[in-house]
């Protein structure tokens, strides 16, 4: 009420909707204002966007009131409203509407220190075998699957094809999906040699995509650099001349048979590693299509589009998670990126745990896609055994920690396709009170 005063007697009108639930009043003390309040996100009601404080309940004031505080953030001190200059209200002024804006208190962060103490208290207390066992069992079940898929492909029966399929397109995600993102990490096991073999045979033999390429891209830019404008925003997803419906669900058809075009052209300027590329792909896609000849019986043409076809099965979903657990969420520019532990709290999302999609590309891809950022050398196993920890410390400490269903995520892109995957995203700032 005092806040409100205020902004009445400096001429600012305070027009709150009033569906507001109670947990948003406007009722806050001085001392919860100067010493309470941590995070400042921007939330839609309506048409009209609110700055919103979660201070013990918290207060929502418009985004035309941020225009009368310095930089845009709303200060809150004493319950007195900070003088702004003209010059800064011609750089407010200047903003873009579609710029959005988190304020974290610096003294109430934690620091990222905090939890690796605390992660590596539980990875050191694991055995070789709860880290590593479960990951490599699921490799070794993974090209179980893969044989079994091509023995049921020899059949003439309808439904015997069918299943063929599937186990063909389940084991060939797991290999190209899991394994190989999992050996880029190094998180396959102890040993480099092994992690570097498991990257070779999963990715360039199998998949038809250099594991050269891929650990430029994902190691070197998208995981540093989550959602990081220019860097690591996930942009190498978007497909912005396709229509949604397209782009979702008959494109990842096509996922398979462009997959080595796209990897070649990224060894363009390295001859020596896009002919060591050249030579392993084209081995590996001799062998299977050799198998499909000679033990399944088809022809040259006919076993490597069936071949095709049922490594396509599982791109669908592959592409989908891609991008619903980053594109959406905050997007920052480079000169104002925040902390490495609030970029990947509020960057990184979380599917709810699914089996199939589990078993077809493993956990630090699906349901502990957060924790896999946080500690990328963690393998499967480990992700999910300091989940609890790491989702406590992150809530415990008001830091986002975002979880989402499949079906819900795919609902949000097939309905704002063109906003998510076709404009450019709006650029969050991260703001430090000191």
């Amino acid at each position: 009420a005092l806040l409100s005063k205020l902004l009445v007697d400096r001429g600012i009108a305070l027009d709150m909707p009033r569906d507001l639930p109670r947990t948003e009043a406007t009722k806050v003390s001085a001392s919860d204002a100067e010493g309470q309040m941590k995070v400042d996100q921007r939330r839609f009601y309506g048409h009209q966007r609110f700055v919103h404080h979660p201070t013990h309940g918290g207060i929502c004031v418009p985004v035309e009131l941020a225009k009368h505080f310095d930089n845009f953030v709303l200060h809150v001190i004493r319950c007195t409203v900070a003088q702004t200059s003209t010059n800064d209200m011609a750089k407010v002024e200047e903003r873009q509407l579609s710029t959005e804006e988190f304020v974290v208190k610096v003294k109430d962060l934690p620091a990222f220190k905090q939890l690796k103490e605390k992660v590596d208290d539980i990875a050191k207390n694991a055995s070789w075998f709860e880290k590593y066992a479960w990951d490599n069992a699921h490799f070794l079940s993974g090209c179980v699957f893969y044989a079994a898929g091509l023995a049921f492909l020899a059949s003439s029966d309808f439904g015997r094809l069918l299943v063929g399929g599937f186990l063909v397109g389940l084991g060939h995600s797991i290999v190209t999906a899991k394994i190989i993102h999992l050996s880029a990490h190094g998180a396959m096991g102890e040993s480099e040699l092994y992690n570097k073999f498991l990257s070779w045979f999963s990715g360039d033999f199998v998949g038809l995509f250099p594991a050269e390429a891929g650990f430029d891209i994902h190691i070197r830019e998208h995981h540093p650099h989550t959602n990081i404008i220019g860097l690591g925003d996930s942009s190498t997803w978007r497909m912005p001349m396709l229509p949604g419906p397209v782009y979702l669900f008959l494109a990842p058809v096509l996922f398979p048979a462009v997959t080595p075009l796209v990897g070649a052209s990224l060894l363009v300027k390295k001859p020596l590693k896009l002919l060591a590329f050249l030579v392993s792909a084209g081995l590996g896609l001799y062998t299977f299509v050799a198998i499909m000849v000679h033990w399944c019986g088809y022809t040259p043409l006919g076993g490597l589009v069936t071949l095709m076809l049922c490594r396509s099965l599982f791109s669908f979903s592959y592409i989908h998670i891609n991008i619903f657990q980053h594109i959406g969420l905050p997007m920052w520019s480079q000169s104002s990126r925040p902390a490495r532990l609030f970029q990947m709290a509020s960057g990184v999302l979380n599917l709810h745990s699914n089996p199939l999609l589990d078993l077809a590309f493993g956990h630090s891809l699906i349901s502990c896609h957060v924790e896999h950022h946080l500690f990328p050398r963690l393998s499967d196993s480990m992700c999910l055994r300091v989940k609890p920890a790491v989702r406590n410390f992150l809530l415990a400490n008001n830091l986002p920690y975002n979880e989402d269903y499949y079906y819900n995520r795919l609902k949000i892109f097939m309905v704002d396709y063109e906003k998510l995957m076709v404009n450019a995203p709006p650029i969050w700032h991260y703001v430090g009170l000191q």
